[in-house]
């Protein structure tokens, strides 16, 4: 760090020190090193890390990926010799990479490239712009003296992330209002001070959560069955009521993640010791990135909506320049994440199936209540202690009977209505339909049936309709899948026949697929 001042320093220390391996080192200072918050991206469908690095890391808003070589993941061979199929070999690890961590190819800002030997810069580039569907982001270029035996080039990246979306204003016929307080996020003021979230220990009563878990048993002042119970007790009204909370009225433990316009941190009310999460969103960058919209809405819906399979909204405030949820606790995480901590990198069919039946009920339930999603995916889908699943994030939901124009969502979860026509877009329920079939294929293929090297290749293999699955997934499952995602949204299976298909009937009786959503 102290002999190199950029990236150019860099290479000719690597140059006159005849370095064998390239390591880049990014550094990022604040005032502070005790306020970075660290989260470790890694994906399986990319080379692992053989030493003391990750495959990502992603720091607020930004994401730093170690360099990428044109490797094979699954053996650690190289591709070839040849620069063009190392180099696209390297821009596919970095792909699947940005894909744990929700983006794209697009969302990259700036790359570097080191060659063996820069006549192979036109070679690369060639391949290099074919995974870009517009803007391209800033780029380096440098020839090193050595790489690694093979190897031809050696790419890396920094990426900035948000979901893939189309603004339009839309009207929410609803009345803004949550636990009879009135919404009104123009009423904020900012102030200059910093927003940043102390973070303590819950001590005892934390570290006996995260220990038992697992049984399904917390001890937390006394001896009880689990969260829900004890949170149900009595004197929790407070906490679900009119109530004016604010941040001290809370213990803030551990991060459990965190997204484009904040972070969810573990927390439980200094009183009551109810034990919830908050979600602490930035309002400011809400409004200057023309997202405020989005927390309104995400507010409104949930907040009328109560299902078992539901992540529940209890209340809300502000804190400075944030926007505090006070939401149900569902201590595993995403989806996405449980997923990729398995063995295979994918559910067994009968887990599969029993995370199938719990979200097809809870999307029942809301296109009950004329909520449609329009973002279901494994990031947006939690689980808690009893791996129950949590529906979350209704920032794209809307409540409507009428069809909509809205072009927004998940690029390898869009439907095809979404995208065939921009000039004449229209949808409705079906298209969380559509999102059911590619959230099951993910769960027991580990990774999506569109995915492309890019976003344009994507939308291409949605058009078409067409996608391979496995010839190891259970033919139920198949059949299922095929009924789900078909491209005309008028000859989907509805989601009352999906409790009712064979897959389904394989492991679960009738008596535990269906519940009241009463």
């Amino acid at each position: 760090a102290n002999l190199c001042r950029d990236e150019n320093d860099m290479i000719l220390l690597i140059r006159k020190m005849k370095l064998k391996t390239i390591i880049l080192l990014f550094f990022m200072f604040t005032g502070n090193f005790l306020k970075i918050m660290k989260t470790i991206i890694s994906s399986p469908n990319a080379p692992a890390a053989l030493g003391p690095y990750s495959q990502a890391v992603r720091v607020g808003n930004t994401i730093y990926l170690s360099g990428s070589l044109g490797l094979i993941p699954s053996t650690g061979a190289f591709i070839s010799e040849n620069v063009e199929d190392q180099t696209k070999q390297a821009m596919i690890n970095i792909g699947e990479v940005l894909k744990a961590a929700g983006c794209t190819y697009d969302n990259i800002v700036k790359s570097t490239v080191l060659l063996a030997d820069i006549n192979d810069f036109q070679k690369m580039n060639e391949v290099y712009k074919t995974f870009f569907t517009k803007d391209f982001p800033a780029r380096s270029a440098f020839q090193v003296a050595n790489l690694p035996k093979a190897a031809r080039n050696f790419l890396t990246v920094r990426n900035s992330f948000n979901n893939y979306h189309m603004d339009e204003e839309e009207s929410v016929s609803s009345i803004s209002h949550f636990i009879n307080r009135k919404i009104d996020l123009s009423s904020i003021e900012y102030d200059n001070s910093d927003d940043m979230i102390k973070t303590i220990t819950f001590s005892e009563e934390l570290e006996t959560i995260e220990k038992t878990v697992d049984n399904s048993t917390v001890t937390c002042c006394q001896e009880i069955e689990n969260i829900h119970e004890f949170n149900n007790k009595p004197q929790f009204k407070t906490v679900k009521n009119e109530k004016i909370l604010s941040m001290s009225d809370f213990i803030i433990g551990k991060p459990m993640g965190s997204g484009q316009f904040g972070k969810v941190y573990l927390a439980k009310t200094k009183k009551e010791q109810f034990i919830c999460c908050l979600k602490i969103i930035n309002f400011k960058k809400l409004y200057n990135d023309k997202y405020y919209q989005q927390i309104e809405t995400e507010i409104i819906n949930q907040q009328n909506l109560n299902h078992p399979n539901i992540l529940k909204l209890y209340n809300w405030f502000q804190h400075k320049n944030n926007i505090v949820l006070i939401l149900e606790c569902a201590l595993y995480g995403s989806m996405a994440n449980d997923i990729r901590m398995t063995e295979r990198g994918f559910y067994n069919s009968k887990t599969a199936c029993k995370y199938t039946i719990q979200v097809t009920n809870a999307l029942i339930y809301c296109h009950s209540l004329n909520v449609i999603h329009r973002d279901l995916k494994t990031e947006n889908i939690l689980l808690d202690h009893n791996k129950n699943i949590k529906l979350c994030d209704f920032g794209w939901s809307i409540k409507t009977k009428d069809n909509r124009k809205t072009f927004c969502g998940t690029a390898e979860y869009i439907p095809p209505e979404m995208i065939i026509d921009p000039n004449n877009i229209s949808y409705g329920k079906q298209v969380d339909i559509w999102s059911l079939g590619i959230l099951i294929f993910e769960m027991i293929c580990g990774k999506t049936p569109f995915r492309g090297n890019c976003m344009k290749d994507t939308f291409f293999k949605i058009r078409s309709g067409r996608f391979h699955m496995p010839c190891d997934i259970n033919d139920q499952a198949k059949d299922l899948i095929k009924r789900l995602l078909k491209k005309d949204p008028r000859r989907r299976i509805n989601l009352n026949d999906v409790l009712n298909h064979p897959w389904i009937k394989m492991y679960f009786t009738k008596s535990k697929i269906k519940i009241n959503h009463n």
